[in-house]
């Protein structure tokens, strides 16, 4: 079966990011499976990061990205 996962920012902070995912069979519209991750920006030593403070430019694009 042919199938495509459509993914989109769920929620969005400066230290973490959810993501939403639908899973379809080609050519049919009803998903036939649904889920989310979470995750953390942190840095090499696992600690957070507020990405909206040490990457401001990414964080607009997520931003903008999220509202779509």
């Amino acid at each position: 079966d042919d199938i495509f996962v459509r993914t989109r920012i769920q929620q969005l902070s400066g230290v973490r990011i959810q993501f939403a995912y639908e899973v379809f069979r080609r050519g049919e519209m009803k998903p036939l499976v649904t889920g989310s991750t979470h995750h953390a920006w942190v840095n090499k030593e696992m600690k957070p990061v507020r990405v909206d403070r040490r990457f401001p430019e990414l964080y607009q694009i997520l931003t903008e990205a999220a509202q779509d």
